[in-house]
């Protein structure tokens, strides 16, 4: 299963949906579980990888979005520090599912992978992947 941060896990084990814990129980079992919430943020961020493209700075905030993961930023940072990524073909990963979707031209395939509201490649990566895509 996919690695769950200390908020991940409370959340789940007292969701209504979920397990059904009360909050004080799931906080107890989140406290108590030994978990190394590093290696937790890493699994996650490899899970997240396998299945699509990400930037060094997309999967850190991935994970420690609120709406997200929820792990600490420095978990996240670790997780992205750790994960063994590539981001140059992670950045034509991102590239392909793009143009899968729509056409781009080369520098508006650049811009959305570098932009800070989109994929949050830099723009070496954003500039690589376009190479690699024939644009």
């Amino acid at each position: 299963m996919q690695g769950f941060s200390y908020q991940g896990l409370i959340d789940q084990l007292s969701s209504q949906y979920g397990d059904k814990f009360s909050v004080e129980d799931a906080t107890y079992a989140a406290d108590n579980c030994g978990a190394d919430w590093n290696a937790e943020a890493l699994q996650a961020a490899q899970s997240y990888l396998a299945m699509s493209g990400f930037s060094y700075q997309g999967i850190i905030d991935q994970l420690s979005s609120s709406y997200g993961d929820k792990f600490t930023v420095d978990q996240a940072t670790y997780a992205a520090d750790n994960c063994g990524a590539d981001w140059n073909q992670e950045a034509v990963q991102a590239g392909q599912s793009y143009l899968q979707l729509e056409s781009f031209s080369r520098q508006g395939l650049i811009d959305q992978l570098s932009s800070s509201y989109g994929d949050k490649f830099t723009v070496d990566q954003a500039t690589y992947a376009a190479n690699q895509l024939g644009l």
